[in-house]
């Protein structure tokens, strides 16, 4: 699971969910609080200029108790789903493509804090903190407030971070060296030199020519201590693995979160052991695979 970080004091310690397929959406219908807690940005931001932006949460539309946390960190210039009038998709800019994602791990347990920044690798301007940590530290204080609808509802020892590209070095970096993140998985981008004691997995594609498989190489070279995983899709550029969850990054990114985070043990060995699930490329399974501190 990764060194046992400054985790915020929690009451939902060994609870348990059932297993689920991540190639499926998972149990839990879906419901998104949109614009809700604080402001956290730099500014000027890329796309809302002088407005600085505040958070979405995908989550359980019912919940009950002990729902681990997800960080979620945008592209550059992108956001968790189209926010009009200023975040739209346009013939020539995406703004607003993960809620496919997003939408998957909610039903299967997670609550997702996504950060509407659409330069989420910059400092807010007030905190100094990158916008994935302010909602981090937010959601954590929603656990701990009666008057809110997350009251209760967290299980604020299992925090897990993901992004892509501008969000996944966001989240490879200061978001991942924070002591209360227990896992991360980015998807295109991971900093050269990742100061991390969870749990990492690097996804990369091929045909990427933005942040190249190379880049991501560096970074899982750089890790040393900790189970690290890196798995290059051959077919993938850039974005091309955005809005099925049939494509192999978001199937990826449901079970690692769910092993590490739900403990759901009958996933591991997909990414565990010796015979790993993911270790060997097939029709099904695309991924090319290196691993360091997994075998156990």
């Amino acid at each position: 699971m990764g060194e046992a970080g400054g985790y915020f004091p929690s009451s939902c310690l060994g609870n348990t969910f059932q297993t689920a397929d991540p190639s499926k959406p998972g149990p839990y219908p879906v419901t998104a609080d949109k614009n809700v807690g604080p402001k956290a940005g730099v500014l000027p931001d890329p796309v809302y200029g002088s407005a600085q932006q505040a958070f979405n949460v995908y989550r359980p539309t019912t919940l009950g108790q002990c729902h681990p946390i997800i960080l979620w960190g945008n592209g550059h210039g992108d956001n968790p789903e189209q926010n009009p009038p200023l975040c739209v998709y346009s013939g020539t800019m995406y703004c607003g493509s993960y809620k496919t994602l997003l939408d998957q791990l909610a039903s299967h347990g997670f609550v997702v804090i996504a950060s509407l920044s659409t330069d989420v690798g910059s400092p807010d301007a007030t905190t100094g903190l990158l916008p994935q940590l302010v909602g981090m530290n937010w959601i954590v204080q929603q656990n701990d407030d009666p008057t809110s609808p997350y009251y209760q509802h967290l299980d604020v020892s299992r925090i897990g971070a993901t992004g892509h590209s501008d969000g996944a070095f966001a989240t490879s970096s200061a978001v991942g060296s924070d002591p209360h993140v227990m896992a991360i998985a980015t998807m295109a981008g991971a900093t050269p030199t990742p100061k991390l004691h969870e749990p990492a997995l690097f996804l990369c594609g091929g045909q990427d020519t933005a942040v190249p498989c190379s880049t991501i190489q560096t970074a899982f070279d750089a890790v040393t201590t900790t189970p690290v995983m890196m798995a290059e899709n051959p077919t993938a550029s850039h974005g091309s693995w955005i809005g099925s969850i049939d494509d192999p990054y978001q199937l990826a990114v449901t079970g690692w979160m769910r092993v590490h985070l739900m403990n759901d043990t009958s996933l591991r060995s997909t990414f565990y052991g010796a015979n790993c699930g993911d270790c060997t490329t097939s029709a099904s399974q695309p991924l090319e695979v290196q691993r360091k501190n997994m075998d156990q």
